[in-house]
């Protein structure tokens, strides 16, 4: 009878995550606003300076007290995001072949979510009239109109938390650049945002098809986005879209674990949490979902590591209070079980 508890403990744990899958994906790398409001978050887009064009593939390094916490690589659009941060402050640098080393210190004490425009000089020496080799096609073509209006969105959301006007703001970067497809995938994030569902998945399968299918930002935030309406198949999917072009996307990672638990394959669930695991260490919702997946194979000694670390990443979230209890159940549950079980000196009649 304990272990059936037992089980029914884990299980409930699962359904909690279930119910409360991500809507706006864990710590969506376009700089999407920490609505979950789970620990703290720096985020930001990296520009050129001269052009004011975004940059990908560029490293970004957060430091605190001198020492690396954590580093990433900006995505498409040139956001960066690091999620589950404590309080204070840290050291983001940002550094790129051909122009001068960006160093600036964050403070994330009393906010939530703090939003960087790094804005990047070009060495001495370097043409400033020669384009970065990462900068695409795409990128130059956004007229500097809408390319400020889609600015002042991003810094509505994260600033201000004014979801609504992000919306309008980017329904005119849109009107300024019909094949804006970044904009149309951050209003995904508004959306949802918002609560509506419908809107979201519209506009992100409209920037996945403005983009052929090249944008895995836009593809994991819908993962996300079918995640948490239950849509597990299509997640995977998704999920495995946006990994073709990125298999390095912790997102993709993320949402991917998540559509496969929800469809009970355990195995490639786990393979891929623990990738999101390795790839961004400081996600606690990351360590929620291996929590489900090592309870759905009753390996309980994982399942209590997981729920201890998300709970470190995450001490005061929405959801910390309801995961304390359940670890606080699955403990007295298990320990009993665990002195009653047969030992190899003491081999089960």
């Amino acid at each position: 009878m304990r272990s059936r508890n037992l089980a029914n403990s884990l299980l409930f744990i699962a359904f909690l995550a279930l119910s409360a899958s991500t809507a706006i994906p864990c710590g969506a790398q376009i700089a999407a606003p920490n609505t979950s409001m789970t620990g703290h978050e720096v985020a930001g887009t990296v520009r050129d300076a001269s052009t004011g064009q975004v940059l990908d593939r560029v490293r970004v390094d957060l430091l605190h007290d001198g020492a690396s916490q954590a580093y990433t690589m900006t995505a498409a659009g040139g956001q960066f995001t690091f999620p589950g941060l404590s309080g204070g402050q840290y050291d983001l640098q940002v550094s790129a072949d051909g122009y001068a080393a960006f160093d600036e210190t964050v403070d994330v004490s009393h906010e939530t979510t703090v939003f960087v425009y790094v804005d990047l000089t070009r060495a001495a020496g370097t043409d400033p009239s020669a384009p970065a080799a990462w900068i695409s096609a795409h990128q130059l073509g956004v007229p500097a109109k809408a390319r400020k209006e889609y600015d002042k969105a991003v810094d509505l959301m994260n600033s201000k938390f004014d979801f609504r006007g992000a919306i309008s703001g980017l329904d005119r970067a849109i009107q300024d650049f019909p094949d804006y497809y970044e904009a149309y995938a951050m209003q995904g994030v508004a959306y949802l945002a918002v609560s509506d569902a419908n809107s979201a998945e519209r506009v992100l399968r409209k920037s996945i098809e403005l983009s052929s299918g090249k944008y895995p930002a836009a593809l994991y935030i819908l993962a996300g986005l079918l995640n948490g309406g239950k849509r597990f198949s299509e997640a995977e999917a998704t999920a495995r879209q946006c990994l073709a072009l990125d298999e390095a996307s912790w997102h993709g990672h993320v949402e991917l674990a998540q559509a496969l638990f929800g469809l009970g394959k355990l195995d490639e669930a786990l393979t891929n949490a623990l990738r999101a695991r390795d790839l961004e260490p400081k996600n606690p919702k990351t360590f929620l979902l291996l929590a489900n997946v090592h309870g759905a194979e009753r390996n309980y000694a994982a399942f209590m590591q997981d729920v201890d670390s998300y709970l470190s990443l995450d001490p005061t979230g929405p959801m910390a209070d309801q995961v304390r209890k359940k670890r606080d159940q699955v403990q007295q549950e298990w320990g009993p079980a665990q002195s009653e079980a047969p030992t190899p000196s003491q081999p089960a009649q």
